[in-house]
C-alpha cells in the first residue's frame, strides 16, 4: 500500500483501462477521478450506456480524506461479495481516494464460481489502478473569520504563514473573511487567533 502523510491524499490525475479474459468471460476495468457520489453515479451511468451489451457493471467508489472516506460498492447482479468488495479492496491497496472503478463483464458461458469471480474482479481492478496516473493534493478547509478592520492585515499574514490564503471577504460593520487553510494547520490558526487576537476575532 502506498504510504502518505495524513495531511495529503493521492487522487487520480486521469482515467485508465485494463482488459483481461477468464474462461471465456471478458473483463474491462476502468478507473476515473470522482470526488463525490453524484459524479461517481454519473460516470457509472455513462459506462453502462457505453457498454450496454455487457452482462454486469460492478463497481466501487471512494472519496474524501483517508481517515474518514465515503465508500460505496456494488456486485451489480453477481453473487454477494464477489465483485464490489474485491474492487473496493483494490482501491484500498492502491492508496487512492476520489476514485471510481468499474469492472464490466461479458459472460463467456463458463461459470467461474465464487473464488474465481473474486479473483477475476479483484485482479482486474488492481491492474486497472496500476495504470492510473496519480497526483498528490493537500486537503484544505475553509473558515469564516469575523474581525475588526484593523486586524485584516494580521489575519492575512497569519493565514499566509500557515500555508493558507484569504480567498474572499465581505465588509460591513466588521470584516467577514473566508480563509482557506491546509487541514493540518486549522488548529494552529485557531490557537493563534485565541492567543493573539485579543478576543476580537471569531472563527466559524
Amino acid at each position: 500500500m502506498n504510504k502518505q502523510s495524513p495531511a495529503q491524499v493521492i487522487i487520480p490525475a486521469s482515467a485508465a483501462e485494463h482488459r483481461q479474459s477468464e474462461k471465456g468471460s471478458k473483463f474491462l476495468g476502468w478507473a476515473a477521478p470522482a470526488d463525490s457520489e453524484a459524479v461517481a453515479f454519473e460516470l457509472l451511468a455513462v459506462r453502462s450506456r457505453l457498454h450496454h451489451d455487457a452482462t454486469h457493471h460492478c463497481w466501487a467508489f471512494r472519496a474524501g480524506q483517508l481517515l474518514s472516506p465515503i465508500e460505496r460498492s456494488s456486485d451489480a447482479g453477481e453473487p454477494s461479495g464477489t465483485a464490489g468488495r474485491p474492487i473496493l479492496g483494490a482501491i484500498h491497496g492502491s492508496g487512492l481516494t476520489n476514485v471510481l472503478v468499474v469492472v464490466t463483464r461479458w459472460f463467456g458461458g463458463t461459470k467461474l464460481g465464487t473464488g474465481g469471480l473474486i479473483r477475476a474482479y479483484g485482479t482486474c481492478a488492481v491492474e486497472t489502478l496500476r495504470l492510473v496516473e496519480r497526483k498528490v493534493v493537500i486537503p484544505t478547509i475553509d473558515l469564516t473569520v469575523l474581525c475588526p478592520y484593523d486586524l485584516i492585515g494580521w489575519i492575512e499574514r497569519l493565514a499566509k504563514g500557515l500555508g493558507g490564503v484569504v480567498k474572499d471577504g465581505a465588509f460591513l460593520e466588521e470584516a467577514t473573511l473566508m480563509v482557506s487553510l491546509p487541514v493540518e494547520r486549522e488548529a494552529a490558526f485557531r490557537k493563534a487567533v485565541q492567543d493573539d487576537g485579543g478576543g476580537r476575532v471569531v472563527v466559524h
